[in-house]
C-alpha cells in the first residue's frame, strides 16, 4: 500500500495528483500531523481531496490548538467500527491517573459489547482505582513493582484469548482496536504490534524522537515468521515495534512464560521488558504482524532533559538484556549488536554536536554519551536483580 503525506493548505487549495489504488493519506497543517485516511484511487483528485478535507478538515483547527496546550482529548475521537470478535484491552498504569482517563476515554467507544477492559494498576496506593472504575474497567492492584508483573498480571486476569495492550500515557485512533483484530483473524499469526506516534505534535524533541528513535516503525506493513530477516535476528527485535501498543493470543504468552519480572518500568532496569518478549517470541518460531495503521498516540519526552532521562533508560535496559542473553543464553552475538548501537549513537552525537554549541540541541548528547556506561550499570543491575527475585520465590 502506498503512503502519500498532504499538507491540508495545500490540498485545499489545487488537490492531489492521481493517487495509486488504496492510498493511505498522512494530512498535516505544516508539522502537524491532523491525522489519516484511506482513499482508493479509483476516485478523480479533486474528489479525493473534497474526500479528505470533509473527513479531517473539521478536526484541523481543533486538534492544532489543543496540540499547542497539551490537550489529549484532541485525538480521541468516536470510533465508526466495532469488533465482532471478543477481547480483553489491558491498560497498566501506575500513579498516572489523569493519562489513565484519557487513555480509556479513547478506548470506551471502541469496545463492543462482548469486550473486557482491564485496568492493572501497578501504583503503591492504587491511585488509578476511580479513574478506572468511573471508566467502566475491571480495576485490578497488582502491588509487585514492575510493567513486567502488570502485563502478565493483565493476560492472567483476562477472560478472553486476543489480549491487546496499550500504555496508559497513549491515546487510541478511533480505529485502532478494528485494525489490530484484523491480523488475529489469521489463526497463525500470535502477536501484533502497531503504529506509534508524538501526541505533541507542536513541539521539537517529540518530533526528533519519532525521527531518530521512532515508535514508528514506519507505514509499510511487516510480517516476521520467527526471524527478523536480518543476520542480527533475533537480537534486532526492536524492528517489531513497541510495546505502547500490542495484542498477543494468551496461548503465546503462556508459551513464552509471559513478561520477564526482572525487566521494565519500574524496576531497576527501566524498560526492556517488551523486546525481550520479543525476541523470544522470535527464538520460539512466533509470528508476529506489524501494523501501522492500528494507531496510537503517545506522550513523548517533551525536553531535552526528559529526552536524556528516556535515552539512559534506554541504555540501562539494553544492558540489562545483554546481561540476560549472555548469561542465561549464552549467546556472544548480543554483544556486537550493543557494540553496534554504541557506534551509532556515538556518530549521532557527533552529528548533534554543531547544533548544541548553537544552542538549538534537539537531542541530548549527554544522554546518547552516557548510554554505554547505562548499558554497564544496567547488566549489573540485572543480574543482581535477578537474583533478589528467585531468592524470593524460592
Amino acid at each position: 500500500m502506498d503512503v502519500v503525506r498532504l499538507d491540508l493548505v495545500e490540498l485545499a487549495r489545487q488537490g492531489p495528483a492521481a493517487f495509486p489504488p488504496a492510498t493511505f493519506v498522512e494530512v498535516r497543517d505544516g508539522d502537524d500531523l491532523l491525522g489519516c485516511y484511506l482513499v482508493s484511487g479509483s476516485a478523480e483528485p479533486a474528489d479525493v481531496a473534497a474526500e479528505v478535507i470533509d473527513e479531517l478538515g473539521s478536526l484541523w483547527q481543533t486538534r492544532s490548538v489543543a496540540s499547542a496546550v497539551g490537550d489529549r482529548s484532541a485525538w480521541s475521537v468516536t470510533a465508526t467500527v466495532r469488533p465482532s470478535e471478543p477481547l480483553a484491552v489491558v491498560v497498566c498504569t501506575a500513579s498516572r491517573p489523569a493519562q489513565l482517563a484519557h487513555c480509556i476515554e479513547s478506548l470506551v467507544p471502541q469496545l463492543g459489547d462482548e469486550d473486557e477492559l482491564i485496568v492493572v494498576d501497578n501504583s503503591p496506593s492504587g491511585s488509578g482505582r476511580r479513574v478506572a472504575t468511573r471508566g467502566g474497567a475491571r480495576w485490578i492492584h497488582e502491588t509487585r513493582p514492575g510493567s513486567s508483573w502488570a502485563r502478565n498480571r493483565g493476560f492472567q486476569e483476562a477472560d478472553r484469548d486476543l489480549v491487546v495492550y496499550i500504555d496508559d500515557d497513549c491515546v487510541a485512533d478511533r480505529s485502532w482496536l478494528a485494525t489490530l483484530r484484523q491480523p488475529l483473524a489469521d489463526s497463525s499469526v500470535d502477536g501484533v504490534t502497531a503504529g506509534v506516534l508524538a501526541q505533541r505534535v507542536d513541539l521539537a524533541v517529540p518530533l526528533v524522537v519519532d525521527d531518530r528513535y521512532p515508535y514508528h516503525r514506519g507505514w509499510a506493513g511487516a510480517r516476521y515468521g520467527g526471524t527478523t530477516g536480518t543476520p542480527d535476528s533475533p537480537y534486532d527485535a526492536w524492528r517489531l515495534g513497541t510495546g505502547a501498543s500490542m495484542a498477543w493470543r494468551r496461548t503465546t504468552l503462556e508459551a513464552l512464560g509471559g513478561f520477564d519480572a526482572a525487566l521494565g518500568a519500574g524496576t531497576p532496569m527501566g524498560s526492556g521488558d517488551e523486546l525481550d518478549l520479543f525476541r523470544r517470541a522470535l527464538s520460539a518460531g512466533a509470528t508476529v504482524v506489524y501494523e501501522p495503521q492500528a494507531l496510537v498516540y503517545h506522550d513523548h519526552p517533551e525536553t531535552v532533559r526528559a529526552l536524556r532521562r528516556t535515552l539512559i533508560r534506554y541504555g540501562l535496559g539494553a544492558g540489562a538484556q545483554a546481561a540476560k542473553v549472555l548469561t542465561e543464553e549464552r549467546q556472544l552475538h548480543a554483544l556486537r549488536i550493543l557494540a553496534r548501537e554504541w557506534r551509532w549513537n556515538l556518530r549521532l552525537a557527533s552529528a548533534e554536536a554543531g547544533r548544541a554549541v548553537l544552542g538549538r540541541p534537539r537531542v541530548s548528547l549527554t544522554g546518547l554519551v552516557a548510554q554505554p556506561a547505562a548499558a554497564a550499570v544496567g547488566a549489573a543491575r540485572f543480574l543482581r536483580y535477578r537474583a533478589q527475585i528467585r531468592q524470593a520465590t524460592r
